[in-house]
């Protein structure tokens, strides 16, 4: 297990081929969830993976670790002979993968993963490395010949990966002989770039709705099976959770329809199994009343000792087929339990999920309507009730907002009141997660935290820009009446978007007036 700390916990098994990276000598210490060794202590994990018998941590710098049974060289610390001894194939602890061939910023690691007895790697290059049992089958068995020093228990690059200016491997997964790995960007900086694009995109239509919740403009009159929720991102969002739920009430009736059918199953061999134990109770009382007529016979009664022998091999080979019977009626009602539990299980498991599915559509109608967090009476949680209210602070510290609802002396110390807001906000953007349910929370708290970043960016580029008209222009010059016409220049992109009013800003002992007289009113 690894923590949002980047803390990495084991836990299970006997230990016996030190895969827990720890000391752990009885089943106590074994069961309990406790950190890995020293080695990786001082590190920040951010990825792991686990194998057979053998494990990988991958650090925040980029340091690939190790530990568990280096059978097959899976571990990639050293070089393997057919001599090495037992005792020199376990590793307790974790230790740093030996280092790779190439240069000092190929060996940067971006993703791993473990086979069963097989390690792989994507470096931030876009190389791809392999050790284990995987690099025997691709490299020795595969035809692809080990350069000089190379082998199975050391990180070998793959040739001909494909690799370009556009697109490189960024995630892996390996097996035994096998591996895949999915494609994504090449310049890092686009990737954050398209991440960023599409939470301001986000971002904006959020502050938008929000805008139209507080001027109290017309609102959208949404009926609950109304598919037009009026903004084209909740509009997909939309449709892509009415075909979600299609597909969930689909499968939850035609699971109700398979357990159905087994409960039929299993309460006709319920009647069988009855049938085979009276059989068996009959044949049984027939056979003890025909042993009781044998021992009353005399011995010159050959022939009907005879009759009575046959009966009993015959009542015999009867009970016999009858056991014979019941055992594969008990093995068919085993299979039917089994298969009736695992429907359940995946009943209950698409019943919550129908029910996500429900709440969240129900989410984004109340953000089209304009409504979400409003009525107590609504579907909506206490949680999401936070993560509102949350994101309504956000759009208080907006600094246009906060000049309009006091006397602030310079414009100066609005920013400096909605820096100090927002990390007051900050700080408590933790009780979405802790208050969400179903799994939401992250998702929501990542938003906020994008949101305010945004803000905080915000902040600064008004900060710049009012700096720079006060001062001067780009050139560092002062002229006459040129810094009267900065500062308009500000206000106006600084303004809050609405109705075009007169107005006339003024300079007068570090007071920015605007209008009627507002201190700081932008």
């Amino acid at each position: 297990m690894l923590t949002d700390e980047g803390v990495v916990y084991s836990w299970g098994g006997k230990n016996d081929h030190g895969e827990l990276g720890r000391s752990a000598t009885t089943q106590d210490l074994e069961k309990k969830p406790s950190p890995i060794g020293d080695a990786i202590k001082a590190e920040v994990i951010v990825s792991i993976a686990c194998g057979h018998y053998h494990c990988l941590a991958l650090s925040k710098s980029g340091v690939l670790y190790s530990w568990g049974w280096n059978k097959a060289g899976q571990l990639g610390k050293d070089n393997l002979t057919a001599t090495t001894p037992q005792n020199q194939l376990l590793e307790k602890s974790p230790v740093q993968v030996k280092p790779f061939t190439g240069t000092e910023d190929a060996l940067i690691v971006k993703s791993c993963s473990c086979g069963p007895e097989s390690s792989a790697c994507v470096t931030t290059k876009g190389d791809i490395y392999v050790w284990g049992a995987v690099s025997h089958y691709l490299f020795k068995l595969g035809g692809c010949k080990y350069a000089h020093g190379e082998n199975v228990s050391m990180p070998v690059k793959l040739k001909n990966v494909p690799n370009s200016k556009d697109c490189k491997p960024d995630m892996i997964s390996c097996y035994k002989d096998r591996l895949a790995t999915t494609m994504g960007h090449a310049d890092l900086l686009d990737e954050l770039e398209n991440t960023i694009n599409a939470l301001k995109t986000r971002s904006a239509t959020l502050m938008s709705l929000t805008r139209h919740w507080k001027v109290g403009t017309a609102k959208l009159d949404i009926a609950e099976d109304d598919e037009n929720l009026g903004v084209e991102e909740l509009n997909n969002l939309n449709a892509e959770f009415k075909k979600h739920l299609s597909t969930l009430k689909d499968r939850i009736k035609q699971v109700h329809t398979l357990r159905s059918d087994c409960e039929l199953e299993l309460q006709g061999i319920g009647r069988e199994l009855t049938v085979c134990d009276q059989q068996d109770t009959a044949f049984t009382d027939d056979a003890a009343k025909l042993e009781v007529k044998l021992g009353e016979l005399n011995v010159d009664a050959q022939g009907r000792k005879r009759t009575i022998d046959t009966q009993l091999k015959d009542i015999k080979h009867f009970k016999s087929s009858n056991e014979r019977t019941k055992m594969q009626l008990l093995a068919q009602r085993d299979k039917l339990e089994q298969q009736k539990w695992k429907l359940s299980q995946e009943l209950t498991e698409a019943e919550q999920q129908k029910q996500q599915v429900e709440s969240r559509t129900k989410l984004l109608k109340s953000l089209a309507r304009g409504d979400l967090g409003k009525d107590y009476n609504s579907s909506l949680d206490d949680g999401l009730r936070i993560a509102h209210s949350k994101h309504n602070e956000l759009a208080a510290t907006n600094p246009a907002t906060l000049a309009g609802e006091g006397s602030f002396i310079g414009f100066r110390e609005v920013l400096g009141i909605s820096d100090r807001a927002l990390g007051d906000v900050s700080s408590a953007l933790k009780e979405v997660s802790a208050a969400v349910k179903g799994g939401d929370g992250n998702v929501l708290e990542t938003l906020l935290e994008s949101n305010l970043k945004l803000r905080k960016e915000y902040n600064l580029l008004l900060a710049e820009r009012l700096s720079r008209a006060e001062s001067a222009d780009a050139s560092g010059s002062m002229k006459k009446g040129e810094e009267q016409d900065n500062l308009e220049v500000f206000f106006n992109e600084a303004r809050n978007p609405g109705p075009e009013k007169e107005t006339k800003v003024k300079k007068k002992k570090g007071i920015f007036s605007h209008g009627s007289g507002s201190s700081a009113a932008i």
